[in-house]
């Protein structure tokens, strides 16, 4: 099984994309996965200055071997340089990812 890091967009999305993020999260839990969702870090709370949930993010980010891409993702600040380190680190795309 893999351990799999869930990156896509959240700025300017309704409850910040969570219920995009926890249903691929889902999905991957029953397939056996280990799956990394930053929409689980800090209880779900939404309200602190981003660079706090981006240093979370790329902590977690670096302990997966591969990085499953949301719909919509290349249109993401967060996701692009997630894209960035995951590609310069070895991380594995994880799954048909089509680059919208």
């Amino acid at each position: 099984m893999k351990t799999i890091y869930l990156s896509g967009p959240m700025t300017g999305y309704e409850n910040h994309n969570f219920n995009a993020f926890n249903e691929k999260a889902t999905v991957f839990r029953a397939l056996g996965h280990t799956v990394l969702n930053p929409a689980e870090n800090f209880e779900g709370r939404q309200d602190l200055p981003r660079p706090v949930y981006m240093r979370h993010d790329l902590q977690m980010l670096l302990r997966a071997d591969h990085i499953y891409f949301l719909p919509g993702w290349a249109g993401s600040a967060g996701a692009i340089l997630e894209a960035m380190v995951a590609r310069e680190c070895g991380i594995k795309e994880f799954g048909n990812v089509t680059h919208s």
